[in-house]
This record gives C-alpha cells, structure tokens and sequence, in this order.
C-alpha cells in the first residue's frame, strides 16, 4: 500500500540564462498502492497489437492491472449490500493466503464466522467473476467502483431485472492490505492515511523538490514501514507503507 506522488517536468527553452527561470508542472495523486506499470503495459501492447484487437472494457482494463499486482495473500474488511438476513449482511474481515479465503471474523464483535459460512463470501477475484456473471446474465443495471491503481472492485451493486424489487446485490470493500510473513510473524502492510501534502522546489539547477507529507498511524501497533521512491523518465513515485501485526490487540488510538 502506497501513496505516490506524481511530478510531470515539462522540458522546455529559454533565452534567458538558466539561472534566472525555470518553470515546473506537477501533478498530485493519492493512491492505495503502487502497480506493476510494467507488467501491465506489456499486457495493453500485446493486446493492442493483436490483430483481432477490440478496445478493452473498463473491467477487462480493472482486472488486468489486478492480476498484474500478483497479490495472493491480503486482509480487506467486506459487507453485501442486500435485502438479506442480518447474519448476511454484517461486515466481516476476511483473510485471503495463496488466493483461497483461509478465514473471516465479524468486525464489529470479532467473533469467527462459522466454517459453513465463508463460501458467502467472495476472494477480489471471485468479485470479479461475480461481476463477470452479471454481465453474462444481461443484468439491467450493473454500477462498479475500481481502485484507480490497482484495479480492484471497492464497491458496487447489480440490480438484475428492471421491474423486480429486492432483488438487487451490491458491497463494500476497505481496507485492503497485503500480508508479508517474516522471522517475526505475519504483518499487514498498508497505506499511510494522509492528512495533506506540500511541496518546496528549489530554484537550484537542477531543480529539487522537497515533499512533506502530514499522516497519521492508525492504533498503538501500527509503525511506519517503508518510504521508497522510483522514477521513470519524468515520473516519479513515493511509496509510504505502514505495518501492523496481524493479530495483535491494540489501543484505538491515533
């Protein structure tokens, strides 16, 4: 989980001496998490030279940059939206290893849900396909929300026929983080909340740009983890990820 920070320096010309101008464009964006672009430009240029290429969907684009992130192994917290028994519709904190759905509690009372229970729910790719089903099925009215970076269903709702009530099915992600095991124990690595952004660039040649980041840590457990910062041509990325132990108990605190 990641924020980036997105800078774009258009390259220009200038009469007068270096020194006395520069101009900078930037672009700001906050993300869950950084995506493999390269993996997922490969796959865009092998399709769009497939000579039966037809434009991809905006869920086939979704799905994509989600398989491309090879994630496996992840914790979200998931409800339905639906005219459905209560026991249904509670929301639940789901623990996905090697793409199978390994266990669920009930978030708000932290109580297991039953073995017979967790084939209710749904692994991000099983949300694909139950996506995919409704278009299949010419349902009339399918709305999705995707994660802008790593592609992932957070919320969406299918209603199937036009002039039947409650028959309709939505639901909710948050929080997805990833799972990361170490001689330490298992760790659930997530993005740094952000309360705002600033940035100082310099009038040095070449230019710096200075960025301050203003988060907080969610509870007691949480620590910072990793800031990393990439770069591909004029682009530039700013990863900072937090890290909690999976199955501590810890204060409610900021």
């Amino acid at each position: 989980m990641a924020v980036a920070i997105r800078i774009l320096l258009r390259k220009f010309r200038v009469k007068r001496p270096a020194y006395l101008l520069f101009i900078c464009i930037f672009q700001l964006a906050i993300i869950s998490c950084t995506t493999n672009e390269e993996e997922i430009s490969k796959i865009i240029k092998e399709t769009v030279e497939n000579p039966n290429f037809i434009p991809l969907s905006e869920f086939e684009i979704n799905k994509s940059r989600w398989q491309a992130s090879n994630l496996n192994n992840y914790q979200f917290d998931f409800r339905w939206i639906c005219f459905c028994e209560h026991d249904y519709i509670s929301p639940v904190t789901i623990t996905v290893e090697d793409g199978t759905i390994n266990n669920a509690i009930y978030t708000e009372t932290q109580i297991p849900v039953q073995v017979n229970k967790l084939d209710r729910y749904k692994t991000i790719d099983g949300l694909f396909s139950f996506i995919q089903d409704a278009y299949d099925k010419n349902a009339y009215q399918i709305s999705i929300n995707y994660d802008p970076h790593d592609g992932y269903p957070f919320e969406g709702s299918v209603d199937y026929v036009e002039m039947m009530v409650d028959e309709e099915k939505g639901f909710e992600i948050s929080n997805l983080m990833k799972l990361e095991s170490d001689e330490n124990g298992i760790w659930l690595i997530g993005k740094l909340p952000i309360n705002g952004i600033s940035l100082q660039i310099t009038k040095s040649i070449p230019a710096l740009v200075n960025v301050t980041v203003k988060g907080y840590l969610s509870d007691s457990c949480t620590e910072l983890y990793q800031i990393k910062q990439s770069r591909e041509e004029n682009l530039v990325t700013v990863e900072i990820t937090t890290r909690r132990p999976k199955d501590a108990f810890c204060a409610q605190v900021i």
